[in-house]
């Protein structure tokens, strides 16, 4: 390969003309110069044809990575997904978000202790999400979450849930009226939690609100001149010996004492 200074046959290296060493020396800090190729070559390659495939390639093969550090890096972001919308939790929240549920009727106000019947102490909250009353009796001294107090809520997954996330599930769940309610995960996002405590919570509103309802209905009695427009009754009969009915023939012989059982029942 000839000189590139002289043209002669021996590199620039070892080039011995006039000039040379200086050459060589310029021409090293030229290429230590921030922003410059070292590279002589470049500039000779053509442009490539076509789109750049070289970033896309890094990233599928980042995204079909399935080692150690991707697992780390999926379950990290997972809980950061799950965790999206998780409002602060403070002592005085907590506090009066039990206040809150306490005058709405949600949570009992109860005073005495479920184990020995002693009076329990005040209010306090531990790690600022859980609020308990500890017994005053030095011979027991347990302390009891005040949402376990409530019937409906007892076994609830460990009680995993706070006052104030309880609170806001309430709002969230009766705020819709009539209208369908959120998915169980779209308001689990919403307060900070996992899907199962909430879901098992809609679950039991929903066992709640169909107890008040049939409580109603048996309550509710119609009277006088009824009207139904474009609506059929169905009737069936009921055998004194059926298995699926055996409540209402029960349920008829006892308000007919003194009269003999018919054949069948008809009931609409």
């Amino acid at each position: 390969m000839p000189c590139s200074l002289c043209g002669r046959q021996h590199n620039l290296r070892t080039c011995k003309l006039p000039g040379a060493a200086k050459h060589r020396e310029l021409l090293a800090n030229f290429r230590h110069v921030a922003g410059k190729v070292k590279n002589p070559q470049e500039g000779r390659k053509p442009p490539r044809l076509g789109p750049v495939t070289w970033g896309k390639k890094k990233r599928k093969a980042t995204e079909e990575y399935s080692g150690s550090a991707k697992r780390k890096r999926d379950l990290k972001a997972d809980q950061l997904r799950r965790r999206k919308g998780e409002p602060p939790e403070t002592e005085e929240g907590q506090l009066k978000a039990v206040e809150m549920l306490q005058k709405a009727g949600y949570i009992p106000r109860a005073h005495r202790c479920s184990h020995c019947k002693w009076s329990l102490g005040k209010l306090y909250v531990h790690n600022d999400k859980h609020v308990y009353r500890r017994c005053c009796n030095e011979d027991c001294r347990r302390r009891t979450n005040v949402l376990t107090q409530a019937k409906w809520l007892q076994n609830l997954c460990r009680f995993s849930l706070s006052p104030m996330q309880l609170h806001s599930l309430l709002l969230q769940y009766t705020g819709t009226h009539v209208g369908a309610t959120a998915s169980p995960y779209v308001l689990a996002r919403s307060v900070g939690t996992t899907y199962k405590p909430v879901a098992e919570l809609i679950q039991r509103l929903r066992a709640v609100e169909s107890q008040a309802g049939q409580k109603m209905n048996n309550r509710s009695r119609m009277s006088g001149a009824v009207e139904l427009d474009a609506t059929s009754l169905r009737k069936i009969r009921i055998g004194k010996d059926t298995q699926k009915y055996k409540h209402l023939v029960e349920q008829w012989e006892k308000s007919h004492r003194s009269r003999l059982g018919p054949v069948f029942v008809v009931k609409p």
